[in-house]
């Protein structure tokens, strides 16, 4: 009994990877190839994200004010950017690589720099994302 269990079980799994495989896979990389493709273009353009890593140390100190407590929600904002300087930075540490280190180095390397992007920026927006938005109160409604 718990074989033919485990058969149809893989059974089920083999034939939902095939309607994947020839139903869902096509429409998915017909339409996100296109949009993949440009964001990664934009991005791999020499320039870009040390800019947008400016333009979001500029926006978050702008904003900074409104927040409380104004020093998590700026460690954040600088945690979002140096996770895009990490990024930026990986290009050219694979380019200071000699081919043969390359070889071995690149994929492990690419796997680290993205692993210490992404938690960069997940706790910077994190740390932002547990800051509270502060209105400006009006001295003139106070009642005391």
């Amino acid at each position: 009994m718990l074989l033919v269990g485990v058969l149809v079980f893989l059974g089920v799994i083999a034939v939902a990877l095939k309607v994947f495989e020839y139903g869902v896979e096509p429409i998915f990389d017909y339409v996100s190839g296109p949009i993949f493709r440009f964001i990664v273009g934009v991005l791999l353009v020499p320039g870009a994200l040390p800019a947008l890593a400016g333009a979001t140390v500029v926006v978050g100190l702008a904003l900074a004010p409104k927040f409380q407590p104004r020093e998590l929600f700026l460690s954040g904002v600088f945690a979002v950017a140096l996770g895009f300087v990490c990024l930026c930075q990986l290009p050219r540490l694979m380019a200071a690589l000699t081919p043969a280190e390359r070889v071995q180095l690149e994929g492990p390397l690419w796997i680290i720099g993205l692993i210490i992007s992404a938690f960069f920026l997940g706790g910077g927006f994190g740390a932002m994302g547990q800051c509270e938005w502060v209105r400006e109160q009006d001295d003139s409604d106070e009642t005391e």
